[in-house]
């Protein structure tokens, strides 16, 4: 037992002692002020911090570091907490010090975009540099060669972004176009090209990506989960999953070509929509929904991003909602609400912060609606819908049934029009009474423009 101890003691007196000398041999603050100037060497980068601590299991610590990576679109500035570079211990015994993984941890990221073009101009110009070189133009597998730099050698594998926090803006306002939240990412095969003339022109890598939530005007996003790669000033996203409150959805594709000034990006987004949720209707009346929508935007602006697509709605029923309630009410009949209708395809683009619907119409066994319109972003609709119903189904306050058999068509059916406002959790609807009132101006009947006259009165 007393050999057992004998010999743990001194094994433990080794460790105590090359620790010691590890760190006599890479004194901290001195690997540390190598290690910032080797990587300030790359064009466009400028990296800072505080302290410097070495730990001879883990690695370097750069301790409250800040970085600035510069591009012609923009700048990326950079506060961490905590950027370790992790080492092998075999090189360490050697006397060599041998980054091969980067960690920041709960790095807040600011990209600061230029602003885009003035109205006429192109949307985007060439940021400059070339674009990237490619793996056979000068670029290594993340290593730095070693110098005079007393045993350091980069040679990374891997980069590690752990809860990090990410700002775009753009330049000269302080409104962040989107906010990334609790944002990890695992970068592997790392290409380093010295011989790129900005950051992104530098380094190649893919990975993957995770963050609790996407915050853009109007809109939050959640644990959205994909692939992630890096090269040629281009970031592009794989097979993003993310869900919004009305959606689960998905970016098949998406690409950010950081060679622009400002960056643009392109998009497809493909998912299902709870359309009873969207519009704050009862129940789960409304059939499956799935969107499919391809864009584009400059900058991190979300009103600069535009969009054309579909939205698939399946057959269904028609459910109770605030808005639908009005509406019958106006009608004098509740023949919609319940109805099953047809599935159909509607036409949506998105431009300036809105999403426009296309006119469209929904059909029942005994009645159609028809509706176009907007919904903006942040909550605000404008709906124009149409209800086309048999004449026997209608009763109209204020509005004698001469007036509405003379405007019924040869089939028995009747239109009545109506604007919604407000937002789908509180509508304000109207009765579009132009179509009366013309039959009043008409003559059809006497007393017609004085029962039309005295509902507007209420109005």
């Amino acid at each position: 037992m007393k050999t057992v101890l004998k010999s743990l003691g001194i094994i433990i007196l080794i460790v105590i002692l090359l620790v010691a000398f590890l760190i006599w041999r890479f004194d901290p603050e001195a690997l540390g002020a190598t290690v910032i100037n080797r990587l300030n060497q790359n064009e466009g980068i400028d990296i800072t911090a505080e302290s410097f601590a070495l730990s001879p299991l883990k690695g370097l610590e750069l301790q409250s570091a800040q970085a600035t990576l510069a591009q012609e679109s923009g700048t990326l500035n950079l506060e961490i907490d905590r950027l370790l570079l992790e080492h092998e211990i075999w090189p360490l015994l050697q006397g060599r010090f041998e980054v091969h993984q980067i960690v920041l941890e709960a790095p807040q990221i600011e990209l600061v975009s230029v602003p885009a073009p003035p109205d006429g101009e192109s949307e985007a110009t060439p940021a400059g540099g070339g674009g990237g070189k490619g793996e056979g133009d000068g670029a290594t597998s993340g290593t730095v060669e070693e110098t005079d730099s007393g045993g350091l050698v980069v040679d990374v594998q891997s980069l590690r972004i752990v809860d990090g926090r990410l700002v775009l803006r753009t330049e000269g306002s302080d409104q962040a176009g989107m906010e990334i939240v609790d944002l990890d990412v695992d970068f592997n095969d790392i290409v380093l090209d010295p011989s790129g003339s900005t950051p992104l022109e530098q380094i190649k890598a893919s990975g993957t990506l995770s963050a609790a939530e996407i915050r853009t005007e109007g809109v939050t996003a959640t644990d959205a989960r994909g692939g992630i790669s890096i090269g040629d000033s281009k970031i592009a996203l794989s097979d993003l999953g993310l869900a919004t409150p009305n959606a689960q959805l998905s970016l098949p594709s998406f690409e950010a070509d950081f060679a622009a000034a400002p960056f643009t990006y392109k998009l497809e987004v493909a998912g299902s929509v709870d359309v009873n949720s969207m519009m704050n209707a009862t129940g789960d009346g409304f059939g499956p929904a799935s969107l499919a929508l391809q864009g584009s935007g400059a900058g991190p602006d979300p009103n600069d991003f535009v969009a054309d697509g579909t939205l698939r709605l399946d057959s269904g029923t028609i459910p109770s909602s605030p808005w639908l309630a009005i509406v019958e009410k106006l009608l004098g009949a509740a023949f919609i609400n319940g109805a099953a209708y047809q599935g159909t395809d509607i036409g949506l683009s998105v431009a300036e912060g809105r999403l426009d619907i296309a006119p469209f119409e929904l059909t029942s066994e005994s009645f159609k609606l028809g509706s176009v319109g907007w919904v903006d972003m942040q909550g605000p609709i404008s709906l124009r819908l149409e209800v086309f119903a048999p004449r026997e189904l209608m009763s109209i306050g204020g509005v004698t049934g001469d007036v509405l058999n003379a405007l019924t068509d040869e089939n028995g059916w009747l239109t009545v029009s109506f604007d919604i406002g407000g937002t789908f959790d509180e509508p304000d609807v109207d009765l579009d009474w132009t179509v009366f009132e013309e039959a009043a101006k008409s003559g059809l009947k006497k007393g017609i423009k004085k029962g039309i006259g005295g509902l507007l009165k209420k109005d």
